[in-house]
């Protein structure tokens, strides 16, 4: 079970709206808005958007992963520097995890470089469709929010997306 905070202003209910979609009743991962009252350390935190306070953002251990744009660098100059991990996602060929096209019902994933999940396993680099309507959505933010849950080893519930089950 993963801990997931998502860390942003304007952008944050619209990618805890899409933790819903993908991850039905029952999924043992907890999604948090950020900042807010928590308790514990989180496994992975989302980085959509910047906003003030991220450097000192509670719930950060040493075995916390980011989720970030890396073409966002004022994000990437507010990460807090001690122990924390980063996976990279965005349309940029050097991120971990891109999208090789987007279409109006369909984001082609693709896994650049082996992920460490937060249950133990690595997820080795590979592509897969994730089937969902992509007519008010930024591609940007739902890449996001499929990097955190893959990293979170809820790869199953992409699975399920994947020819729109």
């Amino acid at each position: 079970m993963a801990k997931i905070g998502v860390f942003g202003s304007d952008l944050r209910s619209r990618a805890i709206g899409l933790f819903g979609y993908f991850l039905k009743d029952g999924e043992e991962h907890t999604v948090v808005p950020l900042p807010g009252g928590n308790d514990g350390e989180f496994d992975i935190i989302v980085c959509v958007e910047d906003a003030p306070g991220l450097e000192n953002l509670a719930g950060v251990g040493e075995s916390t992963v980011f989720v970030a744009d890396p073409d966002n660098k004022s994000i990437l100059s507010h990460l807090p520097r001690k122990g924390a991990g980063l996976i990279t996602c965005g349309f940029n060929g050097k991120d971990c995890v891109t999208a090789s096209s987007v279409t109006e019902n369909e984001l082609q994933v693709c896994v650049q470089r082996n992920i460490p999940t937060a249950d133990g396993r690595i997820l080795e680099p590979q592509e897969f469709g994730v089937r969902l309507d992509m007519y008010d959505k930024r591609p940007e933010l739902v890449l996001a929010v499929i990097t955190a849950l893959l990293a979170a080893g809820a790869d199953g519930a992409l699975r399920s997306r994947e020819h729109g089950l």
